[in-house]
């Protein structure tokens, strides 16, 4: 009787202290961070004050960043694309470090032995860990040998540029200012494609990670592809469909480079091959289907040669990731990130100008 007595204090001590420190460290990090708290920052630091909850860090993988809904079932493919996040984690940070400008490769060699094409794989690109692709398989010369030219000197424009997640903003966007979010990012390279190369966009404004007025992650990329091919069947002409997000990180760290004298937040483009590892091999996800991964692989490869040639500071390393997120509706499609939540919004709008430069280079 006073054991189960005890036990039964001694868990309700454990219920009430790990709910204080969990209050607090989400205080601390809305104070800090001025924004709506990234939920896998919220694990690390619980996991950096004394490892209390070491399976959190696997748990909260399966939230969108800032999302306000509950955890889904893993058993659920669908649910979990939606809720798996394109943002880097934490351990993977080291990886996705761009080399030095003299190791950083821009052209791909004809002829590479097997080590030195792992050695490239490893300069261009940075997996996630449910996925594992050798090198050979990667096969980076056809990739990067795929014409992707497009007509663009035509009336009709030829490009759609949207935004799955059009609430994420930068350290200095104004709260409730749509041109200060990521959507603002969306209409400077709108403009700078139209003004300096002639190449018109469509700029969808869509909302498609809020519903009846409230932040809503969970369903987002479904929302987003439903409203975007209706676009595109109706505007049959576009070829380009640009994705365009910022990343979450942690705030210690800052993704900002120097372009012509300019500072410019960091990019990174993001892959999804459909396919994941599952009892210990790589197998296809079926209901999440792709058609033009290989298009889609090819696009962000030339676009990161392309960077790295002129831009050598630029780029993140292209991230592999195992789920499909708003890349199967046209052959070119691009995920990329633009910076993170600690950079400022001309940082990240500065980021639009040399994109669209290597953008120009690659299709016209």
């Amino acid at each position: 009787m006073n054991i189960s007595w005890h036990i039964y204090k001694f868990t309700i001590f454990c219920v009430i202290f790990f709910s204080i420190a969990i209050g607090l460290t989400l205080v601390k990090m809305i104070y800090n961070f001025n924004y709506v708290p990234d939920i896998r920052n919220v694990g690390s630091y619980i996991q950096g004050a004394g490892k209390v909850a070491v399976k959190t860090v696997d748990v909260m993988k399966h939230y969108g960043v800032n999302s306000t809904d509950v955890i889904l079932p893993k058993n659920s493919i669908n649910e979990v694309q939606e809720n798996e996040e394109y943002q880097i984690k934490q351990d993977q940070l080291e990886a996705n470090k761009t080399d030095s400008t003299e190791q950083i490769i821009s052209k791909l060699p004809v002829h590479t032995d097997l080590k030195d094409l792992e050695k490239i794989v490893r300069s261009l690109y940075v997996f996630e860990s449910s996925v594992s692709v050798n090198a050979q398989d990667m096969k980076l010369n056809e990739l990067s040998s795929k014409s992707l030219k497009v007509n663009v000197n035509d009336e009709k424009p030829k490009i759609l540029i949207f935004h799955t997640h059009s609430q994420e903003t930068f350290i200095d966007s104004k709260v409730g200012k749509e041109e200060d979010s990521i959507i603002g990012v969306g209409n400077k390279l709108a403009e700078v494609l139209y003004k300096k190369y002639k190449i018109r966009a469509i700029h969808d404004k869509g909302k498609y990670d809020v519903v009846n007025g409230k932040l809503k992650r969970d369903g987002s990329y479904t929302r987003a592809s439903e409203k975007i091919q209706k676009l595109l069947k109706s505007n049959p002409q576009i070829e380009i469909v640009i994705d365009i997000h910022r990343d979450g990180i942690p705030d210690n760290l800052k993704l900002v480079t120097e372009v012509n004298k300019k500072r410019t937040a960091k990019l990174m483009f993001v892959n999804g091959i459909c396919e994941k590892i599952t009892n210990g091999k790589m197998e296809k996800i079926n209901n999440l289907a792709n058609n033009f991964i290989s298009e889609n692989m090819s696009f962000s490869l030339q676009m990161q040669l392309q960077a790295n040639e002129i831009y050598p500071n630029l780029m993140r390393k292209i991230l592999i990731k195992p789920y499909r997120y708003s890349l199967f509706m046209k052959p070119k499609s691009l995920l990329v990130e633009v910076g993170a939540q600690n950079n400022t919004l001309e940082e990240a709008k500065n980021a639009m100008e040399p994109f669209a430069d290597m953008l120009a280079k690659v299709i016209k």
